[in-house]
């Protein structure tokens, strides 16, 4: 990365003399090919010394970028693994040609570029690179938060809401810290503008796609035995209702947790129109919008 205050470039001999190893270096690759540590530089510093840049110290001393060429790489194959970026003042970046000529590739500087997985922008403030990471790392918060309480989740059908107070405070503070609101704010309209499903209904989201692979023929044969399709014992328009047979249990004890009894019980509550969805993606997609009505009484 090169920064320097505009000067002529007068004294090329005295660069030449002070560093000639260099100087033969890029001399020497005149076709520009990459034939030693800084003959593959020749383009850019054939742009450096027409722009008239150099370093200039305050006592008045200057260095060439002759001088510290060779800690620089440069890899300019073509114009999509190439960027360009003039960094410095605007009123500076303006006097200068934005379109750039590396060994007969045209490129356009950039006003963004990213370096192992730095954005840089002209002014060198990294507002971009700030709100790239801002942006990431809520992603990747959300997405630990919420794989988090999705994990295995269905085993938790049929507990009751006190035991799954905590969960739902774990995605209210969540949901605050994307949001940014303040504490004392109501948190569901919240979590309905950021479309999440509450816990409660995040389990039976969970409950219920696991009965459809099982109806489809795409779960395990244990889950398979567990739920049975309800036949009446005579015609009834129930009878192609896709409905299921919700067994009798104690529900006072764990019987009303098991998958046997949760399972018929949330999906006999289904609309129709959900139940009977083709694929798996139409059903998750209905089964949402129903959960997230019922969720926010909409």
């Amino acid at each position: 990365m090169y920064t320097g205050v505009p000067k002529a470039v007068e004294h090329q001999q005295d660069t030449k003399r002070v560093h000639p190893e260099l100087h033969e270096a890029v001399e020497h690759d005149s076709g520009g090919q990459l034939k030693a540590n800084c003959a593959g530089l020749n383009p850019l510093s054939q742009i450096i010394t027409k722009s008239g840049y150099e370093y200039q110290f305050r006592s008045g001393t200057t260095i060439s970028h002759l001088l510290y060429m060779d800690d620089i790489k440069l890899y300019a194959k073509n114009e999509r693994k190439t960027e360009v970026m003039v960094f410095g003042p605007e009123p500076l970046r303006d006097r200068l040609d934005h379109r750039i000529t590396l060994d007969g590739i045209s490129l356009t500087s950039s006003l963004s570029v990213s370096n192992l997985g730095v954005t840089f922008d002209q002014n060198l403030s990294f507002n971009s690179h700030i709100k790239l990471v801002s942006r990431s790392a809520f992603f990747h918060f959300h997405a630990f938060v919420t794989s988090r309480l999705d994990y295995c989740n269905s085993l938790l059908s049929g507990c009751p809401n006190s035991s799954l107070r905590s969960l739902q405070l774990i995605q209210n503070a969540a949901a605050r810290v994307l949001t940014g609101i303040d504490k004392r704010d109501h948190i569901t309209p919240v979590l309905a503008l950021l479309h999440w499903l509450p816990v409660k209904f995040r389990i039976t989201f969970k409950t219920l796609l696991l009965t459809y692979k099982v109806l489809r023929g795409l779960a395990p044969s244990y889950l398979e035995e567990l739920v049975i399709p309800y036949q009446p014992n005579r015609p009834l328009r129930s009878q192609n209702a896709g409905l299921l047979v919700v067994p009798r249990v104690s529900r006072s004890r764990m019987g009303g947790r098991a998958f046997s009894y949760q399972a018929p019980l949330l999906w006999n509550q289904l609309p129709v129109q959900v139940r009977e969805a083709d694929s798996i993606a139409t059903f998750k997609i209905r089964l949402k919008t129903y959960l997230f009505e019922k969720a926010y009484c909409y």
